[in-house]
């Protein structure tokens, strides 16, 4: 073979792994075997925000959660991705990536006291690639939220989509009088302002039940989210 073809093939080789492991999103939803069994009301922009496994994960579990995120309006979901927020959902630990390997082996708020590391964590959010494991989606696969995409989504919304003044109030006045009666005894929502908008978002679009009920006990947070879901903010 001649030499300088060698160097080519040799070099492209290199230059591809090292792509793969700056770009541990996955595999983009629209180019998946999973997304041909989907009927997605917000196809845009769904099909290019949310990443899957490249290995073969449960197509059951995978189609549940880009279902829940499906739930939020097409238009927060739109701002969404124009804001640069992309959804990755994974399988392994939290910690194999670039952007999360700086956590490894460090205690996450909440789990003080514990033995729990963020590569013991099924999630994380806040920033512009938001990480929930397939299969952990329900309350006590590793966390205490109702729903793990969902929570994690709504930190990274908080940061980059809901951040006027308005927000910041609204949100606060409801977390400072409602946090204690819709969280009783449960300190990681009481305590922290981030984690009762997170929570309480996650409760307005998991189920009509749980909608009720933050409705019921928190009806400052229910009308603010109200207000999202209608596009009004």
């Amino acid at each position: 073979m001649d030499k300088r073809l060698l160097v080519l093939l040799l070099l492209g080789t290199f230059l591809m792994s090292g792509h793969e492991r700056t770009n541990p999103k996955g595999l983009i939803l629209h180019e998946s075997i999973y997304y041909h069994e989907m009927n997605l009301r917000s196809d845009w922009p769904l099909k290019q925000m949310i990443y899957v496994p490249v290995e073969k994960a449960d197509s059951a579990d995978v189609n549940q959660m880009v279902q829940t995120i499906d739930k939020i309006p097409a238009r927060v979901l739109r701002d969404a991705y124009n804001a640069g927020l992309r959804i990755h959902f994974f399988q392994g630990k939290l910690t194999q990536f670039p952007s999360t390997t700086h956590l490894e082996n460090l205690t996450p708020r909440g789990y003080e006291n514990t033995e729990t590391t963020w590569d013991d964590v099924p999630g994380i959010g806040g920033g512009k690639v938001i990480y929930a494991k397939v299969g952990h989606s329900d309350k006590g696969e590793g966390h205490g939220s109702v729903n793990l995409e969902l929570h994690e989504f709504a930190h990274s919304l908080d940061n980059y989509l809901f951040t006027s003044a308005w927000h910041h109030v609204t949100q606060y006045e409801s977390w400072k009088s409602e946090a204690s009666i819709l969280f009783p005894n449960k300190r990681y929502f009481i305590d922290y302002q981030s984690e009762f908008f997170a929570e309480s978002f996650a409760y307005f679009y998991h189920s009509e039940d749980r909608r009720m009920k933050l409705k019921e006990h928190a009806p400052k947070m229910y009308d603010y989210l109200t207000t999202i879901d209608k596009g009004e903010w």
